[in-house]
């Protein structure tokens, strides 16, 4: 599991993504994640709560990626 933060620029899809867009804590179920995808969503989603107090709108979120059909 690795977090970062954005300092610049906007995040693009890779080649076997539809979409890509941040989430906040409470938006991690909006995605229909992969079965493979779910353990380190939730993890994800401990670490955004966690730091949810000290952190600014923008400064903490998940990336979600809409998997492509095929």
């Amino acid at each position: 599991m690795w977090t970062a933060r954005l300092l610049s620029g906007d995040p693009v899809p890779l080649e076997d993504h539809d979409e890509l867009r941040w989430l906040g804590p409470d938006e991690l179920d909006s995605v229909d994640w992969l079965d493979q995808d779910r353990p380190a969503v939730v993890e994800a989603g401990r670490r955004l709560e966690a730091g949810a107090t000290g952190a600014g709108a923008r400064g903490a979120g998940a990336a979600g990626a809409a998997h492509g059909g095929a």
